[in-house]
């Protein structure tokens, strides 16, 4: 049996904790290998892999049925792909949740709390005009630790700082989940999104400065912006509240426009004002009509802070 777990271009080291937990809750025992930093590949013998077996992985009942990972909660029972996604996130969650400096939850073990030291550590440095750049000295100093140590848990300090880049839009994504609570529709969702999603970088400079300043390929980000909107407009094409001829096209554009208005907005190029004008025109790149554009686009929302 092969089961592939789309991660939706989650960093590989978040990839390899995935693996590790899948075989430590024994749902399967088989081999695994990461493809192109975006799936997981696990091979299981059928006789390793126990159908309908329920177990509980990070707080959440999950069950393997033939060949199919799918979620025991909410509305995942539809299909396989929705049972991926829900395990992808569940084994993400489980490792990367609220492990930001200031957004911190209980930590078990003594190598939770050495990873947790480098990546604040890192974060510090980052932030910090007088540091001079970043090297590896320079963070195990900070964090307290051996340099070898640090290589325990990243291969190279861009793996770190893609860590770091993983952890922002975890918590990001935490945050847009209370963002959307009552939408009406998924493009209310995507409106709701988007607007926090801009102006989370006129209220928070320092988180601009380690998205674009730090070294941290844009292309997290970027990945950060389509796995969300992917998600959200699928929802919409499946209700009949969005109606698109080319999916890959439409996410694209949306998400070349997001990008680079956000951009722009921490660069003061643009200021938190433009952000209706800048909603209304994403909501037109997804198809929206133009009076659901302008009151959705218009209508007032707070920022909600990280």
């Amino acid at each position: 049996m092969r089961v592939h777990l789309e991660f939706a271009d989650l960093c590989r080291h978040s990839t390899k904790e995935g693996t590790e937990r899948l075989h430590e809750s024994h749902l399967i025992s088989g081999r695994s290998r990461i493809i192109d930093r975006e799936v997981i590949e696990i091979d299981a013998d059928e006789g390793e892999a126990r159908p309908d077996e329920v177990i509980e992985l990070c707080g959440r009942r999950l069950h393997l049925r033939s060949a199919s990972l799918i979620c025991s909660q909410g509305n995942c029972e539809r299909g396989t792909h929705d049972g991926q996604q829900a395990l992808s996130r569940v084994l993400t969650d489980c490792h990367f949740k609220e492990r930001l400096s200031g957004v911190r939850a209980a930590t078990t073990t003594k190598r939770d709390r050495t990873r947790d030291a480098l990546l604040i550590a890192l974060q510090q440095l980052l932030l910090d005009p007088d540091a001079g750049g970043v090297s590896v000295p320079q963070l195990v100093e900070r964090a307290g630790v051996s340099q070898g140590t640090f290589y325990n848990y990243f291969d190279s300090l861009a793996d770190a700082i893609d860590a770091v880049g993983m952890l922002l839009l975890l918590e990001h994504s935490r945050v847009l989940a209370e963002v959307v609570v009552g939408a009406a529709d998924p493009v209310d969702v995507i409106s709701r999104s988007a607007k926090q999603t801009l102006m989370l970088f006129a209220h928070r400079p320092d988180i601009g400065l380690l998205m674009f300043d730090s070294g941290l390929p844009v292309d997290r980000f970027l990945g950060g912006i389509r796995a969300h909107l992917l998600g959200d407009l699928q929802d919409g094409l499946a209700s009949g509240t969005i109606t698109l001829t080319d999916l890959p096209v439409t996410e694209s554009l949306y998400s070349g426009t997001m990008l680079g208005a956000c951009i722009d907005i921490y660069r003061g190029r643009l200021d938190v004002a433009a952000v209706p004008a800048i909603a209304a025109q994403l909501l037109r790149i997804i198809g929206v009509g133009a009076r659901k554009v302008e009151r959705l686009a218009n209508a007032p929302q707070e920022f909600i802070q990280c």
